[in-house]
């Protein structure tokens, strides 16, 4: 990979990008599903001879708060509110584009404790961040995805299910918000930036070509 290094340094053909995208799961209908409850929050098309390199995917949630009031407004969730209740997978070309390997119970009622009803999640990542610039900043140098030209990535959003016997479902859960339902669990809005490089597809071969030999 120290091939690829100079392009973060400076290179007219290599531009850094933020995608920044958040859908409002409140408006029910209007936001792209891939199954029932899983939500695509970004859909991005790569051009024909373009490359991306991600460095970074960081989620987010917002909820609206005094909800049909004078005071009505939007909150950013914090971190750790809903780690592992819920997740954000990214794709490409449908498919999960890095090993994420999810293995939850279904969250049950102490009263009706149960760690072999699982919940069935898509893969990704269960830990939504509240500081999202300074997360999206400090990226991962390991943490690199290429999306090839000619092919569409998208990040995905769903809440981990709960056990399915309602009467043993926990009373305070992550939900999607709906008119007339208030909680402090409620989520209204899923987000997430995603940042890196893009470049000419022949660039990106060329580079790759170039760290290969040094193998």
């Amino acid at each position: 990979m120290k091939a690829l290094d100079p392009f973060y340094l400076v290179d007219s053909d290599v531009l850094p990008f933020t995608w920044d995208y958040r859908q409002d799961l409140t408006a029910a209908g209007e936001v792209e599903v891939v199954a029932d409850g899983v939500f695509v929050i970004l859909k991005k098309f790569l051009p024909k001879g373009q490359v991306a390199i991600i460095n970074s995917i960081v989620p987010y949630l917002m909820q609206r708060a005094n909800i049909d009031s004078p005071d009505e407004t939007v909150v950013l969730l914090p971190t750790g509110v809903f780690d592992g209740l819920v997740t954000f997978n990214a794709e490409i070309t449908s498919l999960t584009a890095f090993i994420a390997e999810i293995n939850y119970n279904a969250p049950t009622r102490l009263s009706a404790a149960n760690n072999t009803t699982r919940a069935v999640v898509r893969s990704g990542d269960t830990h939504p961040v509240g500081a999202v610039s300074i997360n999206v900043q400090n990226w991962n140098p390991l943490f690199r995805l290429v999306v090839p030209s000619d092919t569409e990535m998208r990040v995905t959003f769903q809440i981990v299910p709960q056990n399915p016997t309602a009467a043993n479902q926990l009373p305070v859960y992550p939900f999607i918000g709906t008119a007339g339902v208030v909680g402090t669990a409620r989520i209204d809005w899923a987000g997430c930036v995603v940042s890196g490089v893009l470049m000419p597809q022949k660039k990106f071969d060329d580079a790759r070509g170039a760290a290969q030999s040094l193998v």
